[in-house]
């Protein structure tokens, strides 16, 4: 990680450090000593200022912007983290120049 981010979002580590990043954000926000891919946001307490929080932990951590609609689309953790994994996946790509 440099400055707090992750840069090499395709090697294995860095998808490590992705996923351990994510479920940080889930255990500091909900106050829940882990979680699991199974686990429900909304089960676990989380609410509408959880998810920003969450939201904003993200962007401070990975540096990816994620849609809070997210969070509902994915409540379960496993599903949410691969949408999070996906979405740096993306931003990591080069942009493509059509001529």
């Amino acid at each position: 990680m440099i400055d707090g981010r992750v840069k090499a979002a395709g090697s294995a580590s860095a998808g490590n450090a992705v996923a351990e990043i994510v479920a940080a954000s889930w255990r500091a926000v909900l106050k829940v000593p882990a979680v699991t891919d199974d686990d429900d946001f909304f089960e676990l307490g989380g609410n509408s200022i959880c998810v920003t929080r969450i939201v904003s932990y993200l962007r401070r951590g990975l540096g990816v912007e994620v849609d809070m609609l997210q969070v509902w689309e994915t409540p379960l953790f496993g599903e949410f983290r691969t949408a999070v994994e996906s979405q740096l996946a993306e931003q990591a790509k080069p942009a493509r120049k059509d001529h």
